[in-house]
């Protein structure tokens, strides 16, 4: 897959040695990328088959702020974004289309009804959430938070989503849910340092 990008925009792309390569300006690389405007993704990574560093930093014998800063950036260079600790979720914003990270075959892999999957993902907190709500009958609760921009907003549309998927909702009410996110933000979002146009709603 290539992708052409213009001298000055921000970009966020992965080289074929799976090196993510982050940069705030095209400009930024100077010569290598002075002549072309033309880059390669190598997006042959299964993202629901992980098997770089640790899954789940709570299994670690020594937690330490540098060595689980080590473990997200080396799961990160490999477009692995969610990483457990515990029954908690780190998501990382790749800010790049990660291939078969969604969708109908990675939602199949974690509805109520599937074999467990330790692969960390989105869908895993709502599968959890929801198995816990039917063996309990009790109310349950995703507490999603982090700073503008880091995909608050995209994160809950995922679990909302999964959620009507597993409760095999496709009625009119389930519709309104999923568009009332958009509705909301029609009246205006805030403006941050990091985001333009950052949700108020979440």
């Amino acid at each position: 897959m290539s992708v052409r990008f213009r001298e000055g925009v921000r970009v966020s792309f992965s080289d074929p040695r799976r090196k993510s390569i982050r940069l705030s300006r095209a400009s930024s690389f100077g010569a290598h990328f002075k002549h072309t405007e033309e880059t390669t993704i190598d997006d042959n990574i299964d993202p629901l088959n992980d098997n770089v560093g640790v899954k789940d930093l709570a299994t670690m014998d020594e937690l330490t702020e540098e060595l689980i800063l080590c473990e997200l950036e080396k799961r990160y260079q490999h477009d692995f974004i969610y990483t457990h600790v515990g029954d908690i979720l780190i998501a990382l914003n790749p800010f790049h289309l990660i291939n078969g990270l969604y969708g109908d075959e990675a939602s199949l892999k974690y509805m109520h009804t599937s074999e467990p999957c330790d692969q960390p993902h989105v869908y895993k907190v709502a599968q959890m959430a929801y198995k816990t709500l039917l063996d309990s009958h009790k109310n349950q609760c995703c507490v999603i938070s982090g700073e503008s921009g880091a995909g608050k907003t995209e994160t809950a549309k995922y679990i909302v989503e999964h959620l009507l998927s597993m409760c095999k909702g496709t009625g009119e009410l389930e519709a309104r849910i999923i568009e009332i996110n958009p509705l909301l933000e029609a009246f205006g979002n805030a403006k941050t340092v990091i985001n333009d146009n950052s949700s108020r709603f979440g």
